[in-house]
Parts: C-alpha cells; sequence; structure tokens
C-alpha cells in the first residue's frame, strides 16, 4: 500500500469509527474507550480497526506525518474482542511501544474487567480473582482480573460455573440473551476492560507511573483548587462552590460506608461556580501532560453552558494544569471558543501550548495555591 493509500485509510477511519474515547495521553503512549463493534486490529486487508483510527488520530491532530510512518508505526498494544468495551492502550513512540510490551510480556500490567452475568454469584463459586460486586433481580455484576490472557478466559470461566455473560450467545443462555435483546437492545457480551493497573516505575521510568494514577492526580488539582477557595472566602475576595455531579449509588460498602459503584445522574457542567466581588463566575479545571490539550477533553455541553452563563453576565473560563510544566493556565472563554470553532469548521481539534497567551500563566504566589483572581482581574480588564 503507497503513503496516499494508506494516509486515505487511516483518515477514513477516523472518520467512519465512532464512539471511541481518549482516556489518557502524552509524549509516549494513549488509552482509548473501545466500543463493542470495533476491531483492535485488521482482520482483513479490507478492516477498519481501533489501530488504523489511532493513526488517523495522530495525523489529524498533525502528531505525525505520513513520512514517519516508514520509520515507526504507531500500534495498538493490547487487543479485546470485536465486541468487548473498554481499555486499550496505544504505543505513538518506539519507547512507548517496548516498554509498554515489556510490561505484558512480563504480567506487570494488571488488568480488570467488569460484566453482568446471569443469576446470583456468591464468592465462593468464582476463582481467585474474580469478586462479585452487585447482585441484581436475575444477574450479578463481576470484576475479575484477567490473568492467562487465553482466549475468551473470562466468558468460558463464567459459563462453567453456570453464570454466562448477558449477551454472550457464543457460551452463553440463548433464551435469556434473547430477552434482554428484546427489552434493552443488547446485540453482544457486557464485558468491559474497566481498569489497568501499573507497577512502581523508578529512574527515568517513573514518569510512566502516573499513567495507573490519573484519578490521584486530579484529586490533587481538586484539593488545591479547593483550599485556593477556601483561602479567598476567608479573606472575602470570593465566594465559589464546587459542584458535585448528582449520581445514584448502587453499591455502598457497609464497612466504610463508601460508594464502590454507581452511575451518573445527569452530564456534569462546571467543576466550580460563585461569585467575585458580585461579578457571577464558573470554571472548569483540567490536567495536561504534554504540550497540546485535547478538545475532546472538553464536552459540547459544557461550552454551552458556559457560552449561556456569560451571556447572563457572568465570566467564565477554564484552569489547566500542564503538569509537565508545573503551570496553571487561566484559559478565558473566549480564547476557548476561538479554539472550538477552529474545530468545528474541519481545523485543529486540540490547540497548542505555544498557541496561548503566556500572559496568562498563573504566578506563583505564597500561601494560595492557585491563585486564579490574579488572571480573572486581567480577564476583566481586557473586557472592559
Amino acid at each position: 500500500m503507497n503513503k496516499e493509500a494508506a494516509s486515505d485509510e487511516y483518515e477514513k477511519a477516523f472518520c467512519r469509527l465512532k464512539g471511541i474515547k481518549i482516556v489518557y495521553e502524552d509524549e509516549h503512549v494513549l488509552f482509548m474507550n473501545k466500543p463493542a463493534g470495533i476491531l483492535s486490529q485488521k482482520a482483513s486487508p479490507l478492516d477498519l480497526s481501533l489501530n488504523e483510527w489511532m493513526i488517523g488520530y495522530l495525523l489529524a491532530e498533525k502528531i505525525l506525518d505520513v513520512k514517519a510512518l516508514s520509520t515507526f508505526k504507531p500500534s495498538i498494544c493490547n487487543r479485546l474482542d470485536r465486541n468487548t468495551m473498554g481499555l486499550v492502550i496505544g504505543a505513538k513512540t518506539l519507547a512507548g511501544s517496548q516498554k509498554i510490551n515489556h510490561l505484558i510480556k512480563s504480567r506487570s500490567i494488571k488488568k480488570f474487567y467488569r460484566m453482568l452475568v446471569k443469576g446470583e454469584v456468591r464468592k465462593e463459586e468464582t476463582l481467585e480473582g474474580y469478586y462479585p460486586v452487585q447482585v441484581f433481580s436475575d444477574k450479578t455484576l463481576v470484576e475479575a482480573e484477567l490473568i492467562t490472557g487465553k482466549t475468551h478466559q473470562i466468558r468460558i470461566h463464567m459459563a462453567s460455573t453456570g453464570h454466562p455473560l448477558l449477551g454472550d450467545y457464543k457460551y452463553g443462555d440463548r433464551q435469556w440473551n434473547d430477552k434482554y435483546k428484546r427489552q434493552f437492545h443488547v446485540n453482544s457480551q457486557l464485558l468491559y476492560a474497566s481498569r489497568l493497573e501499573f507497577p512502581k516505575l523508578e529512574g527515568k521510568e517513573k514518569a510512566m507511573a502516573t499513567w495507573s494514577s490519573r484519578g490521584l492526580r486530579g484529586s490533587t488539582l481538586e484539593d488545591l483548587i479547593n483550599r485556593t477557595n477556601e483561602r479567598y472566602m476567608e479573606n472575602n475576595l470570593a465566594l465559589i462552590q464546587k459542584i458535585p455531579t448528582p449520581i445514584t449509588p448502587i453499591n455502598i460498602d457497609k464497612a466504610t460506608r463508601h460508594i464502590t459503584l454507581a452511575y451518573f445522574e445527569q452530564k456534569s457542567t462546571v467543576d466550580y461556580i460563585g461569585v467575585v466581588q458580585g461579578i457571577p463566575v464558573c470554571f472548569d479545571a483540567k490536567e495536561c501532560a504534554v504540550d497540546r490539550f485535547a478538545l475532546q477533553n472538553i464536552h459540547h455541553h459544557q461550552v454551552t453552558f458556559m457560552e449561556r452563563f456569560e451571556g447572563q453576565g457572568g465570566v467564565a473560563f477554564f484552569l489547566i494544569y500542564f503538569s509537565h510544566k508545573d503551570e496553571f493556565y487561566y484559559l478565558p472563554f473566549e480564547m476557548l471558543k476561538f479554539f472550538w470553532d477552529r474545530a468545528e469548521n474541519g481545523g485543529r481539534k486540540s490547540f497548542l501550548y505555544e498557541e496561548l497567551n503566556p500572559e496568562y500563566v498563573l504566578p506563583k504566589k505564597h500561601g494560595i495555591f492557585v491563585p486564579y483572581l490574579d488572571m480573572l482581574s486581567k480577564d476583566l480588564d481586557e473586557r472592559a
């Protein structure tokens, strides 16, 4: 296949394959959330798979060009069945590919799956590594750690215990599956690759440890902003509230009273809302580990809400923490809207750090962790 034909194939995959989300990305890797119905890799020459989608994405974002593919072609590192959903690791560089494949080969990365299976599963019924999470009327949510990686290992094991996966027509209960297919359009096994755990890495590899601790870093950012808001409130400078996302708990640990499983009742809009010296403000906080911020980390309903908020006389903005630079950046809504409209009109689906106005980098101030009021003042001055 020549370069032009290959480029067309990647572009076609990027445009046609829907529902793929990037949940993490840095210089060497990206983690994707694959929906059911999409191949991880080609099964025949004419197929379009997640692998082609990933390369199409990298080309569209100008992270690499077609010429670079002659020396190294980015590829996914762990495959999921066509109808299995969940996390897939993609290597963007040779170094990333070598490291991830080494970790996978040595079984240093732990892979966890969640699934809905028939009947009530009791702990004593399952093998080590299989845990019932929540029992429903005629099914159980089960979590399992993939040990051997043999084809259909989890599906075969659960079927052998009398608890086949919902939607699994190969090993499961056809009559039960048909019932859910008619009522809820369940057309394939409800199996989700939900979690990847990485080992602790040292030295030059230490940066890779953040791949398995993104939630922790997010909580740290939230904590810094919350403590900043407390300081602003104590000094009567602002009153800002963290907006909780409404959830419905499904499972609660009786010992700790912690929610272990829940679903979101509605889409979240912004993280914070409040008032600064009589001025309504709202903002959202994001993290970025590279010099390119992917706009898919921001949702259409968030942009719509912020636009309407500004239409009512409020001020909306984003706080972005560029972790590799240890810098906080204040992104005015007007600037975000420019990048958003550019993407909507067929342009780059991200923006580069170098495109940002350096005057909106937050200063480092003693006693204030994220001093965004300084940049808010600058934003208001420029609006006047």
